[in-house]
């Protein structure tokens, strides 16, 4: 039972106390003041904790700063008492009532819920009306009606089937929300888990003949750095077959004898694709990036918020042969893009013209300019010792909490620096492999 002191805790007390701290009431009863390091928001909760000393337990009861009071804390936690009292561990209880609420509220009732709290932390609008679209009744009709506590792979393959079939991109970015708020019914203890939309258990389905070829491709017309589209001497338009779903990218042994190429050629997308080899950026990134955007005297690109995916600044540490592509690029600037259309130097270029440049110009149907980052991303986590976190920095991948991206963008610049700097050596070796699979010198 929990160690009984003299209640100390009234408002007074409470909304005096600042900044990060735990406030005893007794009984188990315990007020947590949490402050997040960047956007030094409090969040307060009550806990009630209880067990042997070797094995605490702390259940969260509800927030003080959303309205719950001392007092309803305090009824909360005599209940807990009373349930550990009679032998019942308050936590199972708890989650034996709320899957019990489970059977009665809908995948799309609480998906109604949970949506608005999820589109709040997008920027985009486009895709805030895309994610907000993936979970209404037009979409996934029978998906909404089933109990959110028995939401099975199964379902979600009938979900997605036809859209699989007909936009297995549009299908792919549907099952990433889908899997986002399941997984928030999982933590709120509404779904017992695993995750039903977790792609392993997808693929199960797949390979019994649930959802057809994940790696279908699709055909598009080919652009060029002006936007225009490519034509034959027929002028026929020249079209790719672009994969669906993961983008496919070249062999790492490959990538040395590309680069190389890539040197060779004078269009303004040679240029952008070898800098979007060297920093692991996503197209769109390089395209949209302004001068202003680049430091030479400390080697850095911060690319802002509206050019990220992620909606948040990022700042990527420059190489020496990234930093000699931009500072070559700059004595030669026509305007505040980087990689400006040819027709207008205040446009971008357009945003196949790297697709074009690499199946097209180069006749490299096997890869997409995408997939370099996941040829970075491979060499980081199995041919280095990158720690799980800086390699996801590496490449703008948002995660973890507000501590851990605090970090990140705090302290790990240097180290990202020593990675992509190795990476730049690798991508530029003098002695590389060519395409034909001989042995060349630089």
């Amino acid at each position: 039972m929990p160690r009984k002191v003299e209640r100390r805790l009234d408002d007074k007390t409470i909304k005096s106390k600042k900044g990060n701290s735990r406030l005893g009431d007794g009984d188990g009863l315990s007020l947590v003041t949490k402050v997040s390091p960047t956007t030094k928001k409090e969040t307060r909760s009550w806990i009630f904790t209880y067990g042997p000393a070797s094995h605490r337990v702390g259940l969260t009861l509800g927030r003080y700063d959303l309205g719950m009071s001392l007092s309803i804390a305090r009824e909360r936690a005599r209940e807990m008492r009373e349930l550990l009292a009679k032998g019942v561990d308050p936590r199972e209880a708890r989650k034996a009532e709320k899957l019990a609420k489970a059977a009665e509220q809908s995948f799309g009732q609480y998906a109604d819920t949970w949506l608005p709290d999820h589109l709040g932390t997008i920027k985009n609008a486009k895709d805030k009306k895309n994610r907000a679209a993936s979970l209404s009744d037009s979409h996934i009709p029978g998906l909404r009606k089933v109990a959110i506590g028995a939401v099975t792979d199964a379902d979600i393959v009938a979900a997605l089937r036809k859209r699989w079939t007909d936009t297995p991109s549009t299908a792919e970015k549907m099952l990433g929300v889908i899997r986002k708020c399941l997984d928030e019914a999982i933590d709120d203890n509404l779904h017992p888990g695993p995750n039903p939309a977790n792609s392993r258990l997808l693929r199960k389905t797949q390979a019994k003949g649930g959802l057809g070829p994940l790696g279908k491709e699709k055909s598009v017309s080919l652009r060029d750095e002006s936007g225009e589209i490519v034509r034959d001497v027929a002028g026929k338009a020249v079209t790719s077959r672009v994969p669906r779903g993961n983008m496919k990218a070249i062999r790492l042994k490959e990538l040395p004898a590309f680069y190389a190429q890539l040197g060779e050629r004078a269009a303004e997308s040679a240029d952008a694709l070898q800098l979007l080899c060297l920093t692991g950026a996503r197209t769109n990134e390089v395209r949209l990036t302004t001068w202003d955007h680049i430091d030479f005297e400390k080697a850095t690109w911060t690319r802002p918020a509206e050019i990220m995916k992620t909606g948040k600044p990022h700042t990527v540490p420059l190489s020496a042969p990234a930093l000699a592509i931009l500072k070559d690029r700059y004595d030669r600037r026509k305007g505040s893009l980087i990689f400006p259309s040819i027709g207008d130097p205040e446009k971008p270029f357009s945003e196949n013209a790297l697709t074009t440049l690499a199946r097209v110009r180069m006749k490299r149907n096997d890869l997409t300019p995408h997939g370099m980052r996941a040829v970075l991303r491979t060499w980081l986590a199995e041919e280095t010792d990158c720690p799980f976190a800086i390699a996801e920095m590496c490449i703008a991948h948002d995660f973890g909490d507000e501590t851990v991206q605090a970090y990140n963008r705090g302290e790990a610049l240097d180290k990202r620096r020593v990675y992509m700097d190795r990476w730049a050596e690798l991508v530029t070796k003098p002695k590389v492999v060519s395409l034909d699979g001989r042995r060349r010198h630089g």
